[in-house]
């Protein structure tokens, strides 16, 4: 016998085959076709037979013929499906693949323009939510920070017509010429003046709402302007640099040099005033109690003019008692030297307390008593004499007062009010 030949043996796969993964004949319909596959994606159809050439078993014969020819595999194939059959003569890998043909891309339709997300609908009042503050409502808003609501003009205009006030009488917001002025302020006031045109500077200490910036108010109402250049300097959290540079803003220079060149262009101005115009600069700086130490050194340097006999320069110190105490250290004896007034203002007695109250509201409109003698000597226990604090105990007085028939402030209604404000009276 003859050796097997290697000749390989094309047979034709049937593509009703190739439509399932595992290589078995797909389900048949009724009429002879493939059912489609579960897959979203439908199975394409082939344009081509595939062709596997796969070498003949060890006990093949020796001649080899082709199993099925071109026509007999076109019969065959047509009973499964009706993709039409390949030569016989094309021959593919082992690994045969389901030919897809390539898809026109589909068209992309143009972008359409994006629209502004819809309001939130209140369900309850079927009305737009919106987010910004509405001018229109009844409470005021703040004129620097529109998310801070003020008391609403409802209630202020019913606080004041119960009382018959034309404005707040505890306010912030107070005219030189309203201000409640006792012997002790008086005193203060006189020796400040005194100290100015003696040329010289002084210390102003307190505790915190005595009054002291009520007091520098005054002092600047009472100085003729043709005569004098006033600075106040609030800001006392700074170094020897920034304190420079704050007085060159207050003056008009230029803040932008080094620590050398802003003290000789501040000293250089001030003499220019003094010399040219005639003009003595006040310097208040306030809360000094809170100044470092190397400013508090520059200050009498900065008094310093032509070999230090020129008063071109008058410094006040505002601050609480412990300006005092910083004062009297070694480092600070030089400037301590130079300011010879100390004004120390005193808290309010409760004799004072009764005629402040009653100032306060006589000056805003009021033409009854409102406030009891029993109310005001609890109010004077409760604030300690304090200006600052009686403006805020008296104003949640008024505020709780106004809801009772008769609109008197006794001492029950003064002790609900400090509870309501007891932080802000320690």
């Amino acid at each position: 016998m003859s050796k097997a030949s290697t000749t390989p043996v094309p047979i034709v796969l049937c593509p009703a085959r190739l439509h399932s993964k595992s290589g078995k004949a797909a389900p048949m319909t009724s009429a002879g076709r493939p059912t489609r596959p579960r897959s979203s994606r439908p199975s394409m159809p082939m344009s081509n037979v595939s062709l596997a050439t796969i070498p003949p078993s060890s006990g093949a014969a020796s001649s080899t013929k082709s199993r099925l020819t071109c026509a007999a595999a076109k019969s065959a194939c047509a009973t499964h499906c009706s993709t039409p059959a390949a030569s016989a003569s094309s021959t593919v890998t082992s690994r045969s693949r389901s030919v897809r043909p390539i898809r026109s891309p589909t068209p992309i339709a143009p972008a359409t323009p994006l629209r502004p997300p819809l309001r939130k609908q209140n369900r309850r009042q079927g009305s737009t939510r919106r987010t910004s503050f509405s001018t229109t409502s009844s409470s005021r808003l703040h004129p620097k920070n529109p998310r801070i609501r003020l008391p609403k003009e409802a209630t202020m205009n019913k606080l004041l017509s119960t009382y018959g006030l034309t404005h707040l009488p505890f306010s912030k917001d107070l005219q030189p010429a309203e201000m409640f002025r006792t012997e002790q302020f008086e005193e203060a006031l006189q020796s400040m003046k005194a100290a100015i045109e003696g040329q010289t500077s002084a210390v102003v200490t307190g505790d915190s709402g005595s009054g002291k910036t009520c007091l520098i108010r005054a002092l600047e109402e009472d100085l003729p302007a043709g005569r004098y250049r006033f600075h106040y300097n609030p800001n006392a959290t700074v170094n020897r640099r920034d304190f420079y540079r704050q007085i060159s803003i207050d003056l008009g220079l230029d803040p932008h040099s080094t620590f050398a060149a802003l003290y000789l262009s501040v000293n250089q101005h001030i003499q220019d005033l003094a010399q040219q115009h005639k003009l003595r600069v006040i310097l208040v700086l306030d809360e000094a109690h809170m100044l470092p130490i190397q400013v508090l050194e520059q200050l009498h340097v900065l008094t310093n003019f032509v070999r230090d006999s020129k008063p071109w320069l008058s410094i006040i110190l505002v601050g609480l008692p412990d300006l005092r105490e910083t004062l009297k250290r070694n480092v600070l004896a030089s400037l301590s030297a130079r300011i010879p007034i100390r004004i120390q203002i005193p808290p309010l007695d409760a004799d004072q307390v009764k005629l402040y109250v009653r100032h306060r509201m006589t000056t805003a409109g009021c033409r009854r008593d409102v406030f009891s003698d029993d109310a005001l000597l609890l109010i004077s226990k409760a604030t300690g004499g304090i200006i600052r604090r009686i403006d805020i105990l008296c104003d949640h007085c008024l505020t709780i007062a106004m809801k009772t028939k008769s609109g008197i402030i006794d001492a029950s209604v003064v002790q609900k009010g400090i509870q309501s404000c007891g932080d802000a009276l320690q």
